[in-house]
């Protein structure tokens, strides 16, 4: 039986030579997966996404979805998700102005068409 030549003869096989910094590297390697697993909680996204009401707000979600993405927090597609809600909610907001002006313009031709006394 050949002996590895990390163990010495007679030596318990439970005592292992090596690294010695061994611990301290699979101390942070450990923390390294457990941020990975690390799920994000209702009440941290409501506190971090805070309200959609302005493209402003979009940005805000859109620059957290990137850096939960970056960072491991979220998976991808749940990020792709997060960009296509403000996407939609863009388009939304810009079709809502947009509307609003129309009907302004409307009411303005419908004025200037309206014979003067």
């Amino acid at each position: 039986m050949s002996e590895s030549r990390d163990h010495l003869p007679g030596e318990p096989l439970s005592v292992v030579r090596g690294n010695p910094d061994i611990g301290r590297h699979s101390a942070k390697a450990a923390r390294r997966s457990a941020q990975r697993r690390r799920r994000l909680t209702l009440p941290e996204v409501e506190q971090e996404l805070g309200a959609l009401d302005t493209p402003q707000d979009a940005q805000r979600w859109l620059r957290q979805a990137y850096v939960w993405a970056a960072g491991g927090l979220v998976p991808g597609t749940v990020a792709s998700a997060m960009v296509r809600a403000a996407e939609v909610w863009l388009k939304a907001h810009d079709m809502a102005q947009v509307a609003g002006r129309i009907r302004e313009l409307e009411q303005l031709v419908a004025d200037l068409r309206r014979p003067r006394g």
